[in-house]
This record gives C-alpha cells, structure tokens and sequence, in this order.
C-alpha cells in the first residue's frame, strides 16, 4: 500500500478509534454486569480488535518517528507499551476461558499500573522531538500523559477515556498531515553534519 495511502487509512482509524472509544467502554461495562458466554465471546473479540488496532496505530507512529525526524527515543517504550497491552488482552481472555481463571481480570487491571506510568514515560520522552510533529507534539505528549495519570490511578479510568479521545483524535491529525507531506517515509532525515 503507497505510504500516503498508509498514513490515510491510520488517521481514519484513529478517528473510528476515538468515536468508538465510549460505546466499546459503555458494551465493556455492560457485559461485566451480564455476564454470559455469548457475552464473554464479544466481550475477547473486542478486545482482540481492540489491540490490535492500537498495534497498528503505535507501530504507524514510530514509524513516522524514524522515518521523518530520525527519532528513536521512544522505540523501546512503544514495544513495551505495546506488550503490557498484550498482557492485558490476553490476561482478560484467560479470565473468560472458566470460573477458575477469574483471577486474570484483576491481574490485566494492575497491569494497568505500570502501563500507565509507561504512558506518562513515553509523553515526557517524546516531548524530546527536536520537530513540532506538525504543530500537535504538546496537545499529543499532555494526553498521552493524562492518559498515563488516570489509568495507572485505576480510579481515574473515567477520565483516562476523555484523554484516550482527545489523544486518538490528535493522533489522527497526525497521520493526516504526515500524509500530506511529500516526504516519502522511507526517506529518513539526517542531521546536518
């Protein structure tokens, strides 16, 4: 897929990803309180889908970090953020499996802690870009760090969802301006020497 397509097709599912961010946590809560297997089975694929999207859209961003700016402070904590992700899917995907495996729910919500701390590590750390990221990297690094305050608090999620929105929104514009751009992503800027 031609990278300007690419970067299209991340910004649009930033934005599907911020519309969707309240109905998916309002059907999260509703199947946590009617539990049944029908429920269970929407309640993983969701999170899978969910996941997996998230994968997509970090994995995108640090790719435009590296290719556009030559930026790679934040290479390291995308993948951990990104495999804390994957053990809080997969932790809540155990916990579905039988009664006896209940236990996983509580342990992906303290998993919940050090991935919020990671959040608030990754928006400091990105503040570092020597660029302005297309006039966004305050707005996105202060609700990357909301974001990273109100889940790692755990009862603070309410808010953590309104700084997710404004965070996959930002995001978007993003992916939108750097498709704009001319600059191929391969094409990785150097310093001047």
């Amino acid at each position: 897929m031609p990278e300007k397509s690419w970067l299209s097709l991340a910004g649009w599912l930033a934005v599907i990803e911020a519309v969707l961010t309240i109905p998916i946590t309002a059907f999260f809560i509703y199947l946590f309180i009617n539990e049944s297997p029908v429920m269970n089975l929407f309640d993983s694929v969701l999170s899978v889908l969910g996941f997996f999207l998230t994968l997509f859209l970090l994995l995108t961003l640090k790719r435009v970090l590296n290719a556009r700016f030559n930026f790679h402070n934040v290479d390291i904590l995308i993948v951990t953020i990104l495999s804390l992700g994957f053990l809080v899917m997969f932790s809540g995907l155990i916990a579905q499996i039988d009664e006896k495996m209940k236990i996983f729910d509580k342990i992906a919500i303290l998993f919940l802690i050090p991935l919020g701390i990671l959040l608030i590590v990754f928006g400091i750390r990105l503040m570092r870009l020597p660029e302005n990221l297309y006039g966004l990297i305050k707005p996105y690094c202060y609700t990357l760090i909301l974001s990273g305050i109100f889940w790692g608090s755990l009862v603070l999620f309410p808010l953590a969802l309104l700084s997710d929105i404004a965070n996959s929104i930002i995001l978007a514009m993003v992916f939108f301006r750097a498709a704009d751009e001319e600059v191929p992503l391969s094409a990785v800027s150097r310093p001047a020497e």
